[in-house]
């Protein structure tokens, strides 16, 4: 027998043992939760979008539960940041819910663009030449007003069309301002585009 045939005949492969699983499962946990704290601090950066696109893929592989508690902790989040109570209770109960959660979130930090580019084209103003937070708390009546006869054509999550409709016109603004400013180069440059055509 041969030196090869010696070692595969007596090295069996080694088993993890329940501790390692369990070491292993918990620095997944940790890694995860480091991730979702993250998240919820850069609510309204600019670094959030790369931020979830690198993480949240890893997080729909959580159980359920832990999706959850991450989808309360984060709506409170952006409750506190961005000043607005939803209007009833947000239903997390099962995975298409925590989906929608999802995408209410991106919606609201970084997936807005054609809804900002429409409610901007719509108001007739020279995006690049007007001071557009002054804009907005001048003008808040006329642009809540604007927003409204065009929800029709936003096709906005349920969440999503709750909350404009029934956020109090100030706190919807200082929203509007939020998300603009965090996305003017983008759509400054969409305006032009549309206005050429």
């Amino acid at each position: 027998m041969d030196n090869k045939s010696i070692l595969s005949a007596t090295v069996s492969p080694i088993e993890p043992s329940d501790d390692d699983l369990t070491q292993y499962e918990v620095s997944e946990r940790s890694v995860v939760s480091y991730e979702m704290s993250e998240l919820k601090d850069h609510i309204g950066t600019s670094e959030f979008k790369s931020l979830w696109m690198n993480f949240i893929n890893e997080i729909r592989f959580q159980e359920l539960n832990i999706q959850k508690d991450f989808c309360r902790d984060i709506l409170s989040r952006m409750q506190e940041k961005y000043n607005f109570i939803f209007p009833e209770k947000v239903n997390i109960s099962n995975k298409e819910e925590v989906e929608h959660i999802y995408k209410f979130i991106e919606f609201i930090e970084f997936d807005c663009i054609k809804f900002l580019v429409d409610i901007w084209f719509s108001l007739h103003v020279n995006f690049d030449k007007i001071d557009f937070e002054e804009y907005l708390t001048t003008n808040y009546e006329q642009v809540v007003k604007q927003i409204d006869s065009m929800l029709d054509t936003f096709n906005l999550l349920e969440l999503t069309l709750n909350l404009i409709m029934t956020i109090e016109s100030k706190r919807l603004i200082s929203l509007l301002k939020d998300m603009t400013l965090r996305n003017r180069e983008i759509i400054s440059h969409e305006l032009r585009i549309r206005n050429l055509q």
